[in-house]
């Protein structure tokens, strides 16, 4: 088969090497401005959604005060405001600590669930986000720089920084602009060391501290402990790109010369989807553990908690409390602190996931005219209805690559 083109049949070698990225056709290029005008107009829906209105309903007044607190908001035990012995970073983690202090400890149970259901989905969109990093078409980019967004967002949030990254990487990403399976077939690959390692560098950056930062206190963490891992967390984009880096670049050097080697370049096209594939089932899994358990929770009717002691701590929430923010237009209702996180987090997933998607719609459009369609739209909603939006720009990501492969074989039969 043509897939394994043996680099001693010149013909077939030669028919590998043709396969450039062609210009982007007029439909491609008029679907790029579109998503482009999308992703500003997200954009700035952000920055209004997270500036103006958290300005203007208590929030950033209510955390001022609480940072300028004597005590620590959440347990009023001792305020630990030393973390490094760097002032100016000390100084700028204690900014944090309480927000999260009071999300992962003294929220009420609506804005509680919301952020174990965000903890599977932030965690799978970020992935996802370090993944598209780590292909050979993004090398040199912005999109390879994904440590520096990361923590960008960390600081300003997701509703205005992801759209803006998409953005930038949708005008400017050798990816955004390809047209076809052949142009892509190059650009989309991913190392399969850095497939094999992205699992851990999760764990250990993301997963292991939010974990550690939602342990109870006092039973388990101690009152310097908690603050420790809440401020630990804020840096899991730095952790995540260091880990990477450091464990692919030792296992590629002692991989280095061994192993097979693919000489085609439609057999390492289908190698990578095999080295993938694994990745994106454990991202959707997470999806739907995380959602499918807090929707549950929401929608449970009164009857099983009566009957099951647990369900029944959650008996006051409901779909509309943990997931619906209140109409974001002036007046402005001046919120409690808790309310005032939860309103504002729930519009960082709920922008950053449709930026997310809309940017997914590209790359899908790209591979071929007939990947994108109503029914691709749909099936993304019900993916979003069972797995949330993460799992759904999973589902998309997969079913790009996915596209990709089964044109590259479908052409090859053609040629054989």
């Amino acid at each position: 088969m043509s897939i394994m083109t043996d680099a001693v049949t010149p013909r077939k070698r030669a028919k590998s090497v043709t396969f450039a990225t062609p210009p982007p056709s007029r439909e491609n290029t008029a679907f790029r401005s579109r998503t482009a005008l999308v992703l500003g107009a997200l954009t700035l829906s952000g920055a209004y959604l997270h500036f103006y209105q958290s300005a203007n309903n208590g929030l950033f007044e209510s955390l001022g005060e609480l940072v300028q607190a004597e005590t620590f908001p959440v347990s009023n035990g001792e305020f630990k405001r030393v973390f490094t012995g760097i002032k100016p970073l000390d100084t700028y983690l204690a900014n944090f600590t309480p927000f999260f202090g009071i999300l992962t400890h003294k929220g009420d149970d609506s804005s509680y669930l919301f952020w174990l259901w965000m903890i599977g989905q932030l965690g799978v969109q970020w992935i996802m986000f370090v993944m598209e990093s780590l292909r050979e078409g993004n090398k040199g980019s912005l999109a390879s720089y994904i440590g520096l967004v990361g923590f960008i967002f960390q600081n300003f949030g997701l509703a205005t920084v992801i759209p803006a990254f998409l953005l930038i990487t949708t005008l400017t990403s050798t990816i955004s602009r390809a047209s076809s399976p052949t142009g892509l077939m190059n650009l989309i690959k991913v190392h399969g060391i850095d497939l094999n390692i992205l699992p851990f560098s999760f764990f250990l950056a993301y997963f292991l501290p939010t974990v550690c930062m939602m342990l109870p206190y006092p039973a388990i963490n101690s009152h310097s402990s908690w603050q420790g891992w809440i401020a630990t967390w804020q840096f899991f984009p730095l952790y995540t790109v260091a880990f990477q880096w450091l464990l692919a670049s030792f296992f590629k050097a002692v991989d280095q010369g061994k192993g097979l080697k693919l000489k085609s370049d439609e057999g390492k096209m289908i190698a990578y989807f095999w080295h993938a594939r694994p990745l994106y089932i454990g991202a959707l899994f997470i999806c739907a553990v995380f959602h499918v358990n807090v929707l549950v929770v929401c929608l449970l009717p009164e009857w099983p908690m009566e009957i099951f002691p647990i369900a029944g701590t959650y008996r006051s929430v409901s779909f509309a409390s943990v997931f619906l923010p209140p109409v974001p237009l002036p007046p402005f209702e001046t919120v409690s602190v808790v309310r005032g996180i939860h309103i504002f987090l729930i519009w960082d997933m709920l922008v950053s996931s449709v930026a997310a998607l809309v940017w997914a719609a590209l790359q899908t459009r790209n591979v071929s005219s007939r990947t994108f369609s109503a029914k691709w739209v749909l099936k993304m909603i019900g993916f979003t209805i069972i797995t949330g939006p993460s799992g759904a720009f999973v589902m998309a990501m997969w079913e790009r690559d996915s596209a990709v492969a089964e044109l590259l074989i479908e052409q090859a039969m053609k040629d054989k």
